[in-house]
């Protein structure tokens, strides 16, 4: 059970990648997947991300059953460096200054520096000025709705 706390439809900070479903329209007006990912992470959490801050909402409903297969592991390499590199596009695409620094913080496993630079020099600048022009909320508004202490 995920939330059960929740007895019916509730807005939701993140919908999973692996149980969600969403229309074309809306899929295609946000940009769908950030194709600017490597292998696998934080797919689903930006989708999120960027559906709520383009105006969009989320919602999940406790009783719906979903049955996903899990693998018992994954059928290509995930690495450190393109789980952080994700990490850090999906910041820079979304969040302030600070909220870059708190992600750079996270990076445990590796250094952040050569991981940001890479990030910078694959054109996420852009893709935040294009994203920061077409949203219409900033992520202070989203982690104070959702209180998210981050």
């Amino acid at each position: 059970k995920w939330n059960a706390k929740q007895n019916g439809l509730f807005e939701t900070a993140v919908l999973p990648g692996g149980c969600f479903i969403i229309s074309k329209k809306v899929f295609e007006d946000v940009g769908g997947f950030e194709t600017g990912f490597k292998t696998w992470g934080h797919e689903d959490v930006e989708l999120s991300i960027k559906l709520w801050l383009f105006g969009f909402r989320c919602h999940a409903l406790p009783n719906v059953k979903i049955i996903h297969l899990f693998r018992k592991a994954h059928p290509y390499e995930v690495s450190y460096d393109e789980v952080y590199y994700n990490l850090l596009r999906m910041a820079y695409s979304h969040f302030n200054t600070h909220r870059i620094q708190k992600c750079k913080k996270l990076m445990i496993h590796v250094k952040a520096n050569p991981i940001e630079s890479q990030v910078l020099l694959d054109g996420v600048k852009k893709q935040r000025r294009a994203y920061f022009q077409k949203r219409k909320y900033d992520d202070d508004w989203y982690f104070a709705k959702f209180k998210i202490d981050f």
